[in-house]
């Protein structure tokens, strides 16, 4: 049977990307080792990582952040709070703490530095 069919992935030719049902993720999360969650886990931080804007970037004010930042970090934020579900969820740790903390950090961030009429 094909997934697609059966409703448990979808393409989004529109937006190069594809979604998967969460029972779906959920199946493909517990068929892997513990090894193999932490680097999956560490690809999606690093990713999410690379996305997200530096609000510690010297060339970059305060104020600057806050205002053009939010819409590309808007994008990544939903990821960061997915992983952090997951991290808590199944107990997975990253085995780059330093990536994983920054890109927590700049979340918190994000969250905090959202212009008031967004």
């Amino acid at each position: 049977m094909e997934l697609n069919r059966a409703s448990m992935v979808q393409r989004h030719p529109a937006l190069s990307a594809l979604s998967m049902h969460p029972v779906m993720q959920l199946v493909v999360l517990l068929r892997l080792s513990e090894s193999e969650r932490v680097m999956n886990f560490d690809a999606a931080v690093k990713i999410c990582f690379l996305s997200s804007p530096n609000p510690w970037e010297e060339s970059m004010s305060y104020e600057s952040f806050s205002k053009t930042s939010w819409e590309k970090f808007s994008d990544v934020l939903p990821h960061v709070s997915r992983l952090m579900e997951i991290s808590d969820e199944h107990e997975i740790t990253s085995a780059n703490p330093a990536m994983w903390t920054e890109l927590v950090l700049r979340a918190g961030t994000e969250v905090i530095s959202k212009p008031a009429l967004w």
